[in-house]
């Protein structure tokens, strides 16, 4: 499996779609609340700090859609619409709040 693992370098990507790297602003339809995620890794999420892994279904929902679209997506507090408000690329590590050490992820 890993020998078919890929370096995804999100800076190389289209920015005007939403990709895995990307930091998006939403507006929930309804309340017109505003809402900004990050889509990156698994091991990168930090749901609370608006960090959420490329399989969320909030992830996947947003994914390929432009600024200005509108999506529907059934979450566990009910179904939510969402306008896409801006799509920009800014370097995890600068928004991560908990950094990981080697140790962390080590099986030994």
């Amino acid at each position: 499996m890993i020998e078919k693992s890929m370096i995804i370098d999100p800076s190389e990507l289209d920015h005007s779609r939403v990709h895995f790297g990307a930091t998006v602003q939403l507006c929930d339809l309804e309340s017109e609340e505003e809402f900004t995620y990050t889509i990156c890794g698994v091991l990168e999420s930090e749901p609370d700090n608006g960090l959420i892994s490329l399989h969320a279904p909030l992830s996947r929902a947003m994914m390929g859609k432009r600024v200005d679209d509108e999506f529907r997506i059934s979450l566990p507090s009910g179904v939510k619409n969402y306008e896409v408000l801006a799509i920009s690329y800014i370097p995890i590590f600068s928004l991560k709040k908990v950094i990981r050490t080697e140790k962390e992820f080590s099986f030994k």
